[in-house]
């Protein structure tokens, strides 16, 4: 449980194989066939599902996004077969826009330095790792998702730790960096939001972040009790439970960010 807690654990960033890294003119080639590859997927995105007129989604109104659409728990009988289907697009959607938005900035940009030889290829690690690695909610952070800001964020929580002398290392350091990671992140989000024209939705989209360090937490002491329990095989079975649990609680968390957002998008 200690190690499952502490700083030491965190993972290391995600790197290019050497074959691949070593070779420029590859990697060129990869970063650009990435980039458009992205460009048109979510051209074709935005055109079948996104405009006014959808060509698989009847268009959305006002009414998909009322505050009681925000429960689906406590209203489990009610909810209908729209609402589940804007749930689960809903979850692909946010992480297909942030993976392609600063994958596709990351692949010209890496183009671009790499191309006039300033930097190297092994300087332009990918952002993303490997969805398939997400079968936890802790994975799904540590092991998929961009980590443009963890160093920066947790030296900010290992700074202030240092003033109330924890040590590196312990239990309490381990649940404080992931604490202010999560709760930083979230206020750095809140302010974007509000500079980019939205007048609400704050106080949802910190709760968020938060709910993720809460569920993290929860999930790393049931997964441990079970251990201790039972023996946790490695098997796929248990991977695809996992993968449940991760679309599940973003199934039922992302909603009460976005869709309290929606009702006052500046655009």
């Amino acid at each position: 449980l200690r190690n499952f807690f502490s700083f030491r654990g965190a993972p290391h960033r995600i790197i290019y194989p050497a074959k691949v890294s070593g070779d420029r003119s590859i990697f060129l080639q990869n970063r650009l066939l990435s980039a458009i590859t992205i460009l048109l997927s979510n051209a074709i995105i935005e055109h079948q599902i996104l405009n006014p007129n959808p060509v698989y989604f009847n268009p959305l109104n006002i009414f998909d996004f009322l505050p009681p659409k925000h429960k689906v728990i406590t209203r489990f009988t009610e909810v209908s077969s729209r609402e589940v289907l804007i749930r689960i697009f809903l979850v692909l959607y946010h992480n297909w826009h942030s993976y392609a938005l600063y994958t596709c900035f990351h692949d010209i940009l890496a183009f671009v330095f790499v191309g006039l030889n300033i930097d190297a290829p092994e300087d332009w690690p990918p952002l993303f790792g490997n969805i398939l690695e997400a079968y936890t909610l802790r994975r799904y952070w540590s092991h998929f998702w961009h980590r443009i800001v963890y160093r920066t964020y947790v030296g900010f929580a290992k700074f202030v730790a240092s003033l109330f002398w924890l040590s590196g290392g312990s239990f309490l350091l381990g649940i404080w960096v992931k604490f202010f990671v999560f709760g930083f992140s979230g206020a750095i989000h809140v302010i974007a939001s509000a500079n980019m024209g939205f007048r609400c939705g704050f106080k949802e989209e910190l709760a968020w972040f938060l709910m993720n360090f809460v569920a993290i937490i929860a999930e790393g002491l049931i997964l441990w009790s079970l251990k201790r329990i039972v023996a946790m095989p490695n098997s796929m079975i248990c991977k695809g439970m996992g993968y449940v649990w991760v679309y599940g609680f973003m199934f039922w968390s992302l909603p009460k960010m976005h869709f309290a957002k929606i009702m006052c998008s500046p655009v």
